[in-house]
């Protein structure tokens, strides 16, 4: 009874926690993305290009300046729940993987036809520091 009564406790909590966390919409009138409550609320002002859904609840990937039509990648950062920017938006790509880290890239040639690998990536952790030196990406080579 009581590991039932556990397991009921535990995913009521886990609707709550996954309730709450923000969600990315485009405003109609710029264009630009932001983040909005389970109510509806605005939580994190529509100021970015793109905005994905975030990593565990905690983190998620934005983007200023990108520009699909015009072929520009803009630059990526990432922000937390309330907006705070974790990770300067600074970096050619910037992707969350989870358990507080995250996969930055420098150097990344942005084509709308091509998404093959480019630059230099390294690793880094929530608090802004490097877990890795930073790796020069050498594209697989297919063969025939």
């Amino acid at each position: 009874m009581i590991r039932l009564v556990s397991t009921i406790t535990f995913i009521s909590y886990s609707f709550i926690v996954l309730a709450q966390v923000p969600q990315p919409f485009q405003d109609e009138k710029t264009n630009k993305y932001g983040y909005k409550d389970e109510s509806g609320k605005v939580v994190i002002k529509p100021v970015y290009n793109l905005a994905y859904e975030f990593t565990d609840g905690k983190y998620a990937e934005v983007n200023i300046g990108a520009d699909y039509t015009n072929n520009k990648g803009g630059k990526w950062g990432i922000i937390d729940t309330k907006g705070k920017i974790i990770i300067p938006i600074k970096y050619d790509q910037a992707r969350s993987l989870g358990y507080n880290l995250f996969a930055l890239n420098t150097g990344y040639k942005f084509d709308n036809m091509d998404a093959s690998p480019s630059g230099k990536y390294a690793i880094f952790n929530a608090a802004g520091k490097a877990l890795t030196l930073w790796h020069t990406v050498v594209p697989a080579i297919s063969q025939v």
